[in-house]
């Protein structure tokens, strides 16, 4: 009798590339993403570090079998202990939580995918070209000052060079205007 490989519990880092980026050639930025702490300047974006922080209840929904995750899943077992319990919010946890939430709470779950905003939040701060063949210690460095005008809100009005949301010709200034609210506008610009 031969017996089977037993197949590996998820892990959350795993969980979180599924549904942030369902590809294989992003591990590295992913990876990078996951060691950044996000960090926010107006107090109303604390809420998208609970939208992030939302993403370790999901997983465990997931070990608890939530219908929610089995298409995409399956009734996979799940690697609880890869959870940090209070830690805080990284980047990664940021954008694919901030894009599940506005997914399934802003754009009805039909417009747009998780994976597929996530994308369009990497494009609009130019780091999304970043996959794993092009990984090197200079595109760690071209991510992570990416990074710091995204998190400090030096973009420019509109969002443009930096920003996850890219609204041109907005009449509003993005860098004052909180991520929930660019999302809206960001949203109705192009899907309204």
């Amino acid at each position: 009798m031969r017996l089977g490989r037993t197949k590996e519990p998820i892990r959350y880092f795993d969980f979180l590339y599924k549904v942030g980026f369902d590809d294989s050639y992003h591990k590295e930025l992913a990876g990078y993403l996951n060691s950044i702490p996000y960090e926010y300047l107006l107090d109303r974006d604390e809420n998208r570090m609970y939208d992030g922080m939302d993403m370790r209840r999901e997983f465990m929904d997931l070990a608890k079998g939530d219908e929610r995750w089995i298409f995409k899943f399956g009734k996979s077992a799940v690697d609880s202990d890869s959870v940090i319990e209070g830690g805080a919010c990284t980047m990664l946890e940021f954008l694919v939580g901030f894009a599940y939430r506005l997914t399934r709470d802003m754009f009805n779950d039909g417009d747009l995918n998780t994976s597929d905003l996530v994308k369009f939040m990497l494009e609009g701060m130019d780091i999304w070209q970043y996959d794993d063949s092009e990984w090197s210690v200079e595109a760690e460095d071209r991510v992570e000052d990416a990074l710091d005008i995204f998190m400090d809100r030096e973009y420019e009005y509109d969002g443009s060079n930096g920003n996850i949301f890219v609204i041109p010709g907005c009449n509003d200034d993005l860098r004052e205007v909180e991520l929930w609210v660019q999302a809206s506008w960001w949203y109705n610009y192009y899907y309204a």
